[in-house]
């Protein structure tokens, strides 16, 4: 991850600032106080924003001010991204509100957690960090100021618990601790299913005497239910005969039945035949009517379809020239309302022209305002460039300047050589002071003439740029007066277009109007006339075809009527001689139903046996059903009990196996790399120190708790008694070789970005001089440091300068 810039609006001592981060080593210069860790802090709100609990909001929000926001972008890999976050002061909390995230140009409106999990995940930061606070970005890429020496403070447990979380494997102490759990939750499930398990022999014997008992009722339901199939065989028997028997009945009634039907059906073919008579009588005498009106029709002429081929030939002439008439009337109004509009095309045409040479003359006056402007801002480019070298020299004057007050100060009251331990010779001591006093004295002579050079290129750099402005403007004016002329341009043109088809207009009105007399002179009331009287003679050949097709269908159906009356007449000869045969049969059968009544008699006996034999076969079944009820209910008792056993066996051998084998792995799994860990860690930590530190007496190592342990001349001593550059040094060397691990051994997104608060808080000068040795060994594509050592000045590529004017903090490239 590589930031590009951090915007903040009301956020601590920030009213709105912008401050933008080039890769390399930058160093954020300021006095104390003056706004530097504000922006580290801001950049981690809005990667990550505040967790429950914590007091961010209230940090960060600006006093009095009643919303504040931190947008922040940065790059992983080839992808920008920014991401917003705003802070909201509420009636009784600073609270977040719902931000958003842009990636690849398409901007996600998310919730605070949302924005939270996103990040996390373009980092490859563990998910489980969403709700803590993230020690992985404290510990890989930035830690405030204050915590720099907290983890060395710590006690040792507490340290390696951190660190544990730190490296991810903080899982495996809380798989120990959970598995402890799973064991003791397995021995209470073991001693639970044990007791539910108890009373299993006791149910096995009383299923075994239910099924005994099962046995003896099934033998009894079997001979019971062998005799009521007896009585059903008889009873099915008896219930033929007495079916047999009502048949017979039913058919001598459905004899009678029948010749009750058969008079019926001679009746209605009786009426039939008269209704029939009726309509072949009035059908007849419309057939007459209809064939003398046919007749007086029928007189001659000319067929139908000519008639309708001449109404059609008339009706598509008057309908053409109505339609002439109305379209050269059309024309004509049209003609004249162009041809009326010559005067105004006239006096648009005059008016455009005049109004293009007046924007003619503008653009010509804005053409010579840029020629001139782009004369003044000539060397714009040179003077930024000249201003950039006198700024470095100037940086190089200071530091000389401050580098050789220090010798001053330090050969002033020195007595003995640091080295030998000889005395210091007044003339060697006076000589090196004239000398550094000469350099002070020439260098701040310099610096000076250098600072008036680079106000006097500031004014010229000044002047050039609001040249160059102006110019800018101009040509913006410049072409908006060329668009203007263009669409002036095309508008003349239009009209002169517009012009020609007017002197077309003229000659074409005189023709149209030409065209509308002539039309005139047609009568069209001769010809509606003449196809009114075809229209007449057309309504009459239409109704003689009717009355024939008319004619047509009578005779069909009087031919229906006469056939229909010969089959009537058929069928009643048919059913006469139906019903006279069953008069016949009737009186040769007599009466069946004694027998049906004996029948019937022995049926119910029969009935009443089978009945009493079913409900002590029922009440057999039973007794049966309820027995074998009660072995499932044995049978599903005894198989819960013994799958209770079961699993108080499993529940035991889960227990054992976590605490003979899992847990042991887990522990030497988590020994192996802590041991990998500490080895790396221990060989890194003594390289930085040594690095900030040149002093062979002086050495450190990790213990296996990771505690720093520092030995002075072979002996142990306490960090406490360290001095004050020595202990930052420790911490600073303890957090690089942190970060390296963990950059590593992981695989988070975050290794191309450190930020270092205050590193050198105490160091002496020489410390200072060895920090350019650990920037250059750090090889890291972007380093920020937060500073106010001036120093440091002059050993990284960029300087982005905080100051403060009253409440309000700035930043700005220096």
């Amino acid at each position: 991850m590589l930031l590009k810039k951090v915007t903040l609006e009301d956020i601590r001592s920030y009213r709105k600032a912008t401050i933008s981060f080039p890769e390399g080593s930058v160093l954020l210069s300021g006095d104390i106080g003056s706004g530097k860790s504000s922006i580290l802090l801001a950049i981690e709100f809005a990667l990550f924003g505040s967790t429950a609990g914590s007091r961010t909001g209230q940090t960060l929000l600006r006093n009095g001010a009643k919303r504040g926001s931190v947008e922040l972008t940065f790059s992983i890999g080839k992808k920008d991204y920014t991401i917003r976050r705003t802070l909201r002061r509420g009636r009784e909390r600073i609270g977040q509100e719902p931000g958003h995230l842009v990636e690849d140009g398409v901007l996600h409106e998310l919730t605070p957690q949302e924005l939270r999990s996103r990040v996390l995940g373009l980092l490859n930061y563990p998910q489980e960090l969403l709700k803590k606070k993230s020690l992985l970005f404290r510990y890989t890429v930035y830690t405030p100021q204050e915590e720099m020496r907290a983890i060395i403070r710590e006690s040792p447990e507490e340290r390696l618990d951190i660190l544990r979380k730190v490296f991810g494997i903080d899982r495996y102490k809380r798989i120990v601790e959970n598995c402890a759990a799973v064991k003791e939750e397995q021995r209470g499930s073991q001693r639970q299913y044990e007791g539910e398990s108890a009373g299993l022999e006791e149910r096995e014997r009383s299923r075994k005497e239910t099924a005994a008992t099962r046995a003896r009722k099934e033998a009894l339901h079997a001979e019971v239910r062998h005799r009521h199939d007896i009585l059903a065989r008889t009873l099915a028997e008896r219930r033929q005969a007495v079916l047999e028997r009502e048949r017979a009945v039913e058919e001598y009634r459905s004899w009678e039945n029948e010749a009750k039907v058969l008079a019926i059906r001679l009746a209605d073919r009786q009426d039939q035949l008269e209704e029939k008579g009726r309509q072949s009588t009035e059908l007849r005498a419309a057939l007459a009517r209809d064939e003398k009106e046919l007749s007086l029709l029928e007189t001659g002429g000319m067929a139908l379809e000519a008639i309708e081929d001449l109404i059609e030939a008339l009706a598509g002439r008057i309908h053409s020239h109505e339609a002439a008439r109305r379209a050269a009337a059309e024309k004509v109004m049209f003609l004249e309302a162009q041809v009326g509009e010559a005067p105004a095309l006239a006096a648009a045409r005059e008016e455009l022209t005049e109004r293009m040479a007046a924007k003619e003359k503008e653009l010509r006056r804005a053409e010579e305002g840029i020629a001139a402007a782009d004369k003044e801002a000539t060397g714009l480019e040179a003077a930024r460039e000249e201003l950039a070298r006198s700024e470095r020299k100037m940086v190089q004057y200071q530091a000389t300047v401050e580098r050789a007050q220090e010798v001053v100060a330090d050969f002033s009251s020195l007595e003995l050589c640091p080295r030998c331990r000889q005395p210091v010779d007044d003339t060697h001591k006076g000589h090196i002071l004239a000398e550094e006093e000469r350099l002070i004295r020439e260098n701040k002579g310099r610096l000076e003439e250098e600072r008036v050079r680079a106000a006097g290129i500031k004014a010229r750099l000044d002047d050039a740029q609001g040249a160059r402005d102006r110019a800018q403007v101009m040509r913006t004016q410049a072409s908006v007066l060329q668009a203007e002329l263009d669409g002036l341009a095309r508008r003349k043109g239009d009209l002169a277009a517009q012009a020609e088809k007017v002197e077309r207009y003229v000659n074409d009105l005189e023709a149209a109007k030409r065209e509308q007399q002539q039309l005139a002179a047609v009568d069209l009331g001769a010809l509606r006339k003449e196809r009114t009287d075809l229209d007449l003679r057309r309504q009459e050949l239409l109704r003689s075809r009717e009355l024939r097709r008319s004619i047509d269908e009578r005779k069909s159906a009087l031919a229906t009527f006469i056939a229909e009356q010969e089959r009537l007449a058929a069928e009643s000869e048919g059913i006469a001689r139906q019903a006279q045969a069953i008069r016949e049969r009737l009186a040769r059968e007599g009466s069946r139903s004694a027998a049906h009544t004996t029948a019937k008699a022995a049926y119910e006996r029969a009935l009443a046996e089978e009945k009493a034999c079913a409900i002590q076969n029922a009440e057999a079944g039973k007794e049966v059903e309820a027995i074998c009820e009660r072995l499932r209910e044995l049978d599903a008792e005894i198989a819960t009990l013994r799958e209770a056993r079961e699993k108080a066996a499993k529940a035991a051998g889960i227990a054992h196996w976590i605490d003979a084998f899992f847990v042991p792995f887990v522990q030497s799994v988590e020994r192996q790399i802590l041991y990998s860990v500490h080895r790396e860690f221990n060989e890194l930590f003594s390289q930085w120190f040594s690095m900030l530190i040149e002093d062979d007496a002086l050495q450190v190592r990790l213990d296996d708790t990771f505690t720093p342990t520092v030995e002075q001349d072979g002996y142990e001593t306490d960090s406490e008694n360290l001095s004050g550059g020595e202990r930052t040094a420790l911490a600073l060397a303890y957090r690089l070789a942190l970060n390296r691990v963990i950059n590593d051994l992981t695989d988070i997104r975050t290794k191309d970005l450190l930020i270092l608060d205050e590193p050198t808080d105490g160091f002496s000068s020489a410390q200072l001089d060895r920090m350019r040795d650990v920037l250059d060994e750090l090889r890291t594509r972007q380093v920020l440091i937060v500073s106010h050592e001036t120093k440091i000045e002059s050993f990284v590529e960029r300087i982005i300068r905080v100051t403060k004017d009253g409440h309000e903090s700035s930043a700005a490239a220096g």
